[in-house]
């Protein structure tokens, strides 16, 4: 009660400074006036790197003939150097005095971001030609799949809900519609300059890119997609060493772990210098040979430039899939009264609706457990894929990613 107190608290001192948020705004529009010589412009806020790569790949791609305006209200959780892997997106950088970059509060930089659409709007109405101002939410309803509402799980109301299609992504990426991200020559070039001066066989080699994404709220699907134990890869680790493969631990891996399995670390300053930690990030997430992760923005990258194969272990909700046709899940071992459940009877027995919808119903007997180094193991070498049918209200129905038989 006192959090949801202190969050209208929070609101009603943001709106009493409108007048100053709205100068800052103006101040943003006079110094940057080039942004309006595009006649597509996209104002954006999230604090979600994987919205944030969602949004700019469908953005980009379906206005590939246009230069596109974005003004990008940064926070902690995106990636800045995201933008420059999109040759029509034009970024321009609105930082508030009040709120700056580094500033968490989501309220504040969302008020900004309704400010700048005010704005816009209101030049619009003096216009002929309009600008094509472009939002974030509305960007999913293009070239998405299914023709009825998804659905899922929600922990907030405790009941099903309909949700914001993603296969419009999966449509946009398997039809090649526009260009697909590629990180600035200046960046890769650099990167791998460094990494073959240490690595004598790096590009001649396979890249695994292994990225623990540990519980990080107490969100309720965020806390279930945790990536547990970082020592059930081990078995993995000393496979792909043996096969003389590269291996990147990144994530939450802790350090003495990284330090101890001898893998390339994107925080070691020796091999990297002044390289930023984020561009390295989305060098390994764009081109590395496989990428083995839980559900994340950095399956989303992997998957909008292609090259990659993505297994996602440890995976939950099951109505989740992801957008490349190669990718493969491993979803989470279910104990159901006491007994490990079989992943086609989650998806095709009725009895079981609601767990592949996201509800972990304890009460009934509902338990959810981590993958095992072996089943880890497995999912990499030697996959084996479960043959079964995909409701048609769940976004796995029309993404038909392949889904490992545990």
């Amino acid at each position: 009660m006192l959090s949801k107190t202190l969050r209208i608290i929070h609101k009603l001192f943001i709106y009493l400074l409108t007048p100053l948020h709205l100068f800052s705004v103006l101040i943003f529009f006079i110094s940057n006036k080039k942004l309006l010589n595009n006649n597509v412009i996209f104002p954006f806020f999230t604090w979600s790197f994987g919205h944030q790569i969602i949004a700019y790949d469908i953005a980009s791609r379906t206005h590939y003939n246009n230069k596109i305006s974005l003004i990008e209200i940064n926070h902690p959780r995106n990636n800045e150097y995201l933008s420059e892997c999109y040759v029509n997106l034009e970024q321009y950088k609105f930082d508030s005095i009040f709120f700056p970059k580094k500033h968490p509060s989501n309220i504040a930089k969302s008020y900004y971001l309704s400010l700048i659409y005010l704005i816009l709007n209101f030049i619009n109405f003096f216009k002929q030609k309009k600008y094509i101002l472009l939002e974030h939410l509305k960007l999913y309803e293009i070239k998405r799949l299914n023709k009825i509402n998804l659905k899922h799980f929600s922990n907030k109301s405790n009941s099903i809900v309909t949700y914001n299609s993603l296969t419009g992504v999966t449509n946009i990426i398997r039809s090649n519609i526009g260009k697909k991200p590629d990180l600035p020559i200046k960046y890769k070039s650099q990167i791998l300059k460094k990494l073959n001066r240490v690595y004598k066989n790096f590009s001649k080699n396979k890249t695994y890119t292994i990225l623990l994404r540990r519980n990080r709220s107490d969100e309720y699907y965020d806390k279930i997609r945790d990536g547990g134990n970082e020592r059930k890869y081990i078995k993995l680790i000393n496979k792909l060493k043996k096969n003389k493969s590269n291996i990147v631990l990144t994530g939450d891996f802790s350090q003495s772990f990284i330090n101890k399995n001898k893998c390339i670390d994107l925080k070691d300053k020796k091999l990297f210098g002044e390289i930023p930690f984020k561009v390295l990030n989305l060098y390994f997430l764009l081109y590395s040979d496989y990428l083995i992760t839980q559900h994340s923005g950095a399956c989303l990258t992997s998957n909008s430039n292609g090259k990659t194969t993505t297994i996602i272990v440890d995976s939950f909700p099951f109505y989740l899939g992801t957008h490349c046709s190669k990718d493969r899940i491993l979803m989470k071992n279910v104990i159901y009264k006491k007994k490990l459940l079989n992943v086609k009877d989650i998806y095709e027995k009725q009895n079981h609706r609601l767990l592949r919808l996201g509800k972990v119903d304890r009460e009934k007997g509902y338990l959810l457990k981590e993958n095992t180094d072996e089943q880890i193991y497995n999912a990499v070498f030697k996959p084996k894929f479960l043959k079964t049918k995909f409701d048609n209200d769940l976004m796995i129905h029309y993404t038909k990613t392949k889904v490992l038989d545990l």
